[in-house]
């Protein structure tokens, strides 16, 4: 397999860097600044008398009327940021993809992320160093690297296992060496909350649909994952017209219901939900049985995984996947949905305020350290240094803090598992899309109803197997009427 070490990455300096992954190349770059990539990662630069603007990644530009395509967005940022600052700002809101925006003005360097992180960024707090991957980061300052589990306080907020690298969080744009913070979003009350039910919906599959017009003319396959759950089956609803150019995959553990464990009975649940589907709409589907089917990786393929992620996430998928469709793959992910689900009120709402986004860290995290009282004193400093939730308009703090500290620091790790093989592409990651489905009333976003309307218009069939439940939906109102 072929996997390398930080893959789709960068690093930027202002010094020349020697200590480099086989794979990266230099990027011709003025104003004695050096700018390094993964060999055929996309990107896009366009420079200026004083300066320079680099998006780095996959990226595409959606609006509400027109798009703009992407061998002009540098330059059009660029002009923006220079001469209308809240435009540029208002257009980073329309930008969808996995990339990293970074402006250097005449005295400063600016780390612009896009909508949740997904293309993660770790910068040097006393140099000009910034970079995909902390331990790429590591490696060039010639930092320890651990063999083991790395600790949960060193991959929540801004830390990491070094205290001069720190992370960037989604809608907030940190300036290196003053490594100031700041909250570019929100900047008023959601626009999307008082308009009309229909043109949300116009709007929430255009913006989806577009993505995925773009990427069906692509040469790479376009690979989908599909469980029993709600999300995947909303993303396949807004791909239905390119449902005989896509290839699908679930893995599980066995070719059969197995509830021995926790993680086995969830992995039974989609591969039962999964296999009921199957019988009424034909995919071109492959079941990965981790147990039945196993796979290893050497230690070398082992070394370098642990080296591209501080998250391990099923490195073995890459094995999977490679075999079954390659490694010249973009996978369409659905996890980012939950943001537009009140994920972490949906048994009861609370007020949007400070308190409760403090006490949903804490329950947020609670499982993953023993130390509660060290736990609230990191999220304090990090208040603290950040002015994190200031300034909030009418969005509720506990949706921005599932975005930006959940979504916006754990997903991207995940991403890192698998770029060796796949270049992954959520199409919910556009932060206007990501407002529309913040536009509805808590209770509607409770019960998940804008994701089954979405269904309901474009693949209704898809509304009638069991949301991470075995039983139907006739099953289901068969079963409520007995009771």
């Amino acid at each position: 397999m072929s996997i390398r070490l930080y893959p789709l990455g960068y690093i930027l300096s202002d010094e020349i860097v020697k200590k480099l992954p086989s794979n990266y190349v230099s990027q011709e770059l003025s104003h004695n600044y050096f700018y390094y990539i993964d060999k055929g990662t996309p990107y896009s630069i366009y420079e200026s008398e004083d300066n320079f603007l680099i998006i780095h990644g996959e990226y595409m530009h959606i609006g509400i009327n027109n798009n703009i395509p992407n061998h002009k967005l540098a330059e059009k940022l660029l002009f923006l940021y220079s001469n209308n600052f809240d435009e540029f700002l208002n257009l980073l809101d329309y930008i969808a993809g996995r990339f990293t925006i970074i402006v250097k003005e005449v005295s400063s360097i600016k780390i612009f992320p896009d909508a949740t992180n997904a293309r993660s960024n770790y910068y040097c707090t006393d140099r000009i160093l910034v970079s995909s991957h902390a331990f790429l980061l590591a490696d060039v300052l010639d930092y320890n690297i651990p063999k083991g589990k790395i600790k949960h306080e060193h991959k929540i907020f801004l830390n990491t296992l070094y205290d001069n690298v720190k992370s960037t969080i989604s809608n907030h744009y940190t300036e290196l060496m003053s490594n100031k913070v700041t909250r570019f979003f929100p900047r008023e009350n959601n626009p999307f909350s008082n308009m009309d039910e229909e043109r949300k919906f116009q709007l929430i599959e255009k913006f989806w649909k577009t993505q995925i017009d773009e990427f069906s003319k692509y040469d790479n396959k376009l690979i989908f994952s599909i469980t029993g759950g709600l999300n995947s089956r909303f993303a396949l609803s807004l791909s239905k017209e390119h449902i005989n150019n896509l290839s699908f995959f679930t893995y599980a553990l066995k070719e059969k219901i197995d509830n021995s464990n926790n993680v086995s009975r969830l992995l039974s649940l989609d591969y039962a939900i999964v296999t009921d589907i199957l019988k009424d709409i034909p995919l071109n589907h492959k079941f990965f049985y981790l147990h039945d089917n196993p796979k290893t990786l050497t230690d070398e393929e082992s070394k370098i995984l642990n080296k591209n992620t501080t998250h391990s996430h099923l490195p073995i998928l890459n094995k999977y996947v490679e075999d079954a469709f390659g490694d010249n793959s973009i996978h369409l992910r659905s996890n980012l949905l939950e943001i537009g689900q009140a994920h972490l009120y949906r048994r009861r709402e609370v007020e949007s305020s400070s308190k409760e986004a403090k006490d949903s860290v804490m329950r947020m995290y609670k499982r993953q350290t023993t130390n509660t009282s060290f736990l609230e004193q990191l999220y304090d400093e990090f208040v603290s240094n950040t002015d994190y939730l200031s300034n909030t308009y009418d969005y509720h703090t506990v949706d921005l803090v599932y975005w930006e500290l959940r979504m916006g620091r754990w997903l991207c790790e995940v991403y890192n598992n698998h770029d060796s093989i796949l270049r992954t592409i959520n199409p919910f990651n556009h932060r206007a899309l990501i407002c529309l489905s913040l536009a509805f009333p808590y209770e509607q976003r409770r019960d998940l109803y804008m994701f089954k309307e979405i269904i309901n218009r474009n693949y209704p069939i898809l509304n009638f197997y069991g949301f991470n439940n075995l039983k139907n939906l006739y099953e289901q109102s068969k079963e409520k009427r007995n009771l």
